[in-house]
């Protein structure tokens, strides 16, 4: 008994740091992903070729 209490000590630590740093990580991830989808949705779109259009109808009235 005394080997094995031994050998949980010891594998004890390398998962009290694991499973902190991963929980971490997957929460990082997670705000990282919902940030990116936030920016995507309200991102404002591409002006459709405004000023392309406007000369188009100044050089119709004009000519």
């Amino acid at each position: 008994n005394a080997t094995s209490s031994v050998h949980e000590s010891m594998s004890r630590p390398s998962r009290t740091v694991l499973l902190p740093s991963l929980g971490f990580l997957l929460v990082t991830g997670g705000f990282f992903l919902l940030s990116w989808v936030l920016y995507l949705w309200f991102k404002p779109l591409p002006p459709l070729c405004n000023f392309q259009i406007e000369r188009l109808i100044l050089k119709f009235m004009f000519h």
